[in-house]
């Protein structure tokens, strides 16, 4: 969250096309897997659908929370609703 949240004005640029937005998916497909496999080491009875969609869940409400505070609370820093998309 301190990554997302902090200025990166004075970072330099990387000139890859849609770098930024690459990197929100591999952030959330990780994020997402690390989650599924703790929902089904918790939970081994449920079903493993059921763990990917509370796994999803999460990691898209946690990539909208992070969007929204870049937008409204830090400075150097803008939400993106194609971050959103790439999450």
């Amino acid at each position: 969250m301190y990554l997302c949240l902090t200025d990166v004005t004075g970072l330099p640029h990387v000139k890859i096309y849609e770098f930024d937005k690459l990197s929100h998916f591999t952030f959330h497909l990780i994020f997402t897997a690390l989650w599924f496999f703790a929902f089904a080491e918790w939970k081994p009875e449920k079903s493993k659908s059921s763990h990917l969609k509370k796994a999803a869940l999460l990691s898209f409400s946690y990539g909208l929370i992070i969007e929204f505070l870049q937008h409204y609370c830090t400075v150097g820093r803008h939400g993106d609703w194609r971050d959103v998309v790439g999450n």
